[in-house]
């Protein structure tokens, strides 16, 4: 079972190689890109800041494509250096963050290098940090060049964009329920690829709209969304670094970079939203296959920029669509967690029991399941995947047993 640690450092490694692994890479070479790559300096998740060379990044390249995901899995090194009090790194992630938000004081911008444990108190004093803001504070305070022109994919699954809006509140079984709508939309044809109404905007709801989105669909090369909980989390990294899609997330107070899927829920709230009676809904199916109507009928309309239908568009790059085998896209969404076999042969999973077999009683096992529970695997040490359920008290309480052998001795 890997650490947390082992799991970011393998997703730090990803991030680095994805453009190298769904062609993005915009380099006249991958030695190019890797040298690019190489003369920059990184945080690393435990905290230390280094450079690699472009011979490294190529052989997690390499890993990657001989292995997949589980090649850029390596031993966390033991002998992480100690930063030295505003060493040049330092500078430039105080400058860094500095320029993502302008307004950030040099106390909480101290308190956040604590806290990621780039620095100690011990050996930055406070005052240091402030002076250096201060110095560097005039030279920032400008307008911001950044590059806002519209832009669009090339091809379509190119990039998806994905994100959570409110829903209609509606009564289900005589109680009120507020609801959030997820949308995913492929930036190059505008075609609306996923959608689903939940209860909750959580990472588990996220997922599986992102999964359905990938059956029908395929393989996007790259994901976008934002920094919130649901889209910016452990589950959701590797799931993308196993189908070999470059996770992205938006800037922080940069919501136009989100500008299609905000623009699609301003479609879908105008043409149907406030459009329909609330009260005439008591379920989320039904929601569903109300919007689904609207839905297709938005996919199959000429779009005012295109010239086409969302539809027609996205078919024109048919041959270039990324597939792969439904199993493969299942098991990369499941989550994985590790659980000791308690002396019933049960392993509690999310606070319920599930039953395995009694030769696994004392030993740890792997535990895989997709994120609504609605199959739960047991992992063999080969990789296979054997279904558990969950525990039946009651049938098991009509199962005769045998009596335990005390004693085995000859009659006299």
């Amino acid at each position: 079972m890997k650490t947390d640690l082992e799991h970011e450092m393998a997703l730090f490694k990803y991030n680095l190689i994805a453009p190298l692994i769904n062609g993005t890479y915009t380099e006249t070479s991958i030695k190019a890109y890797c040298v690019n790559v190489s003369m920059k300096t990184y945080i690393l998740p435990d905290g230390s800041i280094k450079r690699f060379s472009h011979e490294t990044i190529r052989w997690w390249f390499r890993r990657y494509k001989d292995m997949g995901f589980n090649g850029l899995y390596s031993k966390p090194r033991a002998d992480n250096g100690k930063l030295r009090a505003l060493s040049s790194e330092i500078q430039q992630i105080i400058i860094e963050k500095k320029k993502e938000n302008f307004r950030k004081t040099a106390t909480s911008i101290y308190n956040e290098l604590i806290d990621e444990g780039l620095i100690s108190s011990s050996e930055v004093s406070l005052s240091t940090v402030i002076r250096f803001v201060g110095k560097i504070k005039n030279k920032l305070n400008v307008v911001s060049g950044e590059d806002m022109r519209a832009f669009e994919m090339r091809y379509a699954n190119d990039l998806w964009q994905i994100d959570t809006s409110h829903g209609p509140i509606i009564s289900i079984d005589g109680k009120k329920y507020k609801t959030y709508l997820i949308a995913i939309i492929d930036d190059a044809s505008r075609l609306i690829v996923g959608y689903g109404f939940y209860l909750a905007d959580n990472a588990v709801n996220v997922q599986l709209t992102l999964k359905e989105a990938i059956l029908k669909y395929g393989i996007p090369k790259r994901l976008y969304a934002d920094n919130g909980a649901p889209y910016k989390n452990v589950q959701l990294s590797l799931i993308c670094a196993n189908l070999g899609i470059s996770l992205l997330h938006a800037k922080a107070y940069h919501g136009n970079q989100k500008g299609k899927i905000e623009r699609t829920f301003k479609t879908i709230k105008e043409g149907w939203m406030f459009n329909i009676n609330y009260d005439d809904f008591h379920s989320l199916e039904m929601l569903e296959k109300s919007l689904a109507f609207f839905i297709n009928q938005k996919n199959n309309t000429i779009h005012s920029i295109l010239k086409k239908t969302p539809v027609d568009r996205f078919l024109e790059d048919a041959d270039k669509l990324v597939r792969k085998d439904d199993r493969i896209i299942s098991q990369a969404f499941m989550h994985t967690v590790e659980r000791k076999v308690g002396n019933d042969a049960l392993v509690r999973i999310n606070g319920e029991s599930y039953e395995t077999s009694q030769n696994h009683i004392g030993k740890r096992v792997i535990i895989r399941y997709i994120p609504d529970m609605k199959h739960i695997y047991l992992q063999s040490s080969d990789g296979t995947l054997k279904e558990i359920y969950r525990v039946n008290r009651v049938e098991n309480s009509q199962i005769k047993r045998q009596a335990p052998l005390f004693s085995q001795g000859k009659d006299e």
